[in-house]
């Protein structure tokens, strides 16, 4: 045993010992070139200024990319700016990438344990922000994008982490997220050109997604979308105002969890459920509504303790149905009225509900 601890001790220390420090542009005059002499395990330290090159870091492992103050990757009308393929446990730390044009600023592609800390992305024609595809633990922390022509982070992996990341004014969705056990966690995405939020969609699926504590203001579709192709997906705590729809699940979207949920002032409905079998509980709906707070058109869901209140028309908006639980929910203060039922009786249970006014 104490032969085998020692010679791990003695490979930890070799393997710190033998990473360097790499200049740029001290030792280097282009991040590409220190890139290229590169050894796994070394550090590139890039220095303050405006670099005119894309970056691409291929079958690397344990790289690091750290950029001192305020250090701009300008791919001058081409892209990825920035491209990390087939590597593993990369890190890219305070790097700013713009001026991409038919690629995303930051591809990442078939890797894993890649991390993505402090970084900023603007200015992308014709593409997104970030790009994760193919790849497995990959943690996007503290970035910003802005001002993208699609996505602003676009999720086709397993095991990534979107966290604590502004996405502002995307020309499509703020996240979009295929694969499984993805996370998007406190992020603020706003002016979304579409959806804030979608999971699933254009073919692909999306199973057993985290949505929580995310703040999405005035998307132009959607907050949170859940597609036809998603499916066991949670959404908690997030907050979501204005736009013309705050909680979109689509038909043969399924098994979902929609909890703790805070919607305010959306033009047409605060939440639309199409799908089955969800759980959708302790949500809170407040203001617009145009058409209702909540429509209910999918089957065999459970419906508890929600709150919805002053909505432009109906609160409670229920159609073509059954199976459905409606327990303990209280809605308030609706335009036209609390609750509209247009479902045989029967066809779905309403147990300790509070309705204010209910439709004859």
């Amino acid at each position: 045993m104490n032969r085998i601890i020692l010679s791990l001790l003695i490979s930890t220390l070799c393997g710190a010992a033998g990473a360097a420090v790499l200049q740029v542009p001290a030792d280097y005059p282009t991040i590409q070139g220190a890139v290229n002499a590169a050894q796994d395990g070394d550090e590139i330290q890039i220095v303050e200024g405006v670099y005119f090159e894309t970056i691409s870091i291929s079958s690397r492992n344990n790289l690091t990319l750290a950029g001192k103050r305020k250090v701009i990757i300008d791919a001058n009308g081409g892209g990825p700016g920035l491209l990390v393929a087939f590597s593993t446990g990369v890190t890219l730390k305070n790097l700013r990438v713009r001026n991409c044009a038919g690629n995303a600023a930051i591809s990442l592609v078939a890797c894993g344990q890649i991390r993505v800390d402090r970084c900023r992305v603007s200015g992308v024609q014709g593409a997104g922000g970030i790009e994760v595809a193919g790849c497995l633990g990959v943690t996007i922390d503290r970035c910003r994008v802005k001002d993208v022509a699609l996505t602003g982070v676009d999720i086709n992996a397993g095991g990534t982490v979107v966290r604590r990341t502004r996405i502002t004014a995307p020309g499509k969705h703020g996240i979009q997220i295929w694969g499984g056990a993805n996370s998007a966690i406190d992020n603020r995405i706003t002016a979304a050109g579409e959806d804030g939020i979608v999971l699933g969609g254009d073919g692909g699926s999306c199973n057993a997604a985290l949505l929580a504590g995310n703040r999405i203001d005035l998307s132009g579709s959607k907050g949170i979308r859940f597609t036809e192709f998603a499916s066991a997906c949670y959404a908690f705590d997030n907050h979501i105002h204005g736009g013309p729809t705050g909680l979109y699940v689509q038909v043969s979207s399924d098994q979902h969890v929609l909890d703790g949920n805070i919607v305010r002032k959306t033009a047409t409905r605060g939440l639309l459920l199409d799908g089955t079998d969800c759980l959708i509980s302790r949500n809170n709906l407040k203001k617009g509504g145009a058409i209702a707070g909540f429509t209910i058109a999918g089957d065999n869901n459970i419906l508890s303790e929600n709150r919805i209140r002053k909505m432009t028309t109906y609160g409670v908006e229920i159609y073509a149905c059954t199976g459905n639980a409606v327990i303990g929910n209280t809605v308030t203060g609706s335009g036209n009225f609390d609750l509209d039922d247009d479902t045989n009786p029967g066809d779905n249970s309403f147990v300790d509900n509070v309705f204010g006014t209910v439709k004859p």
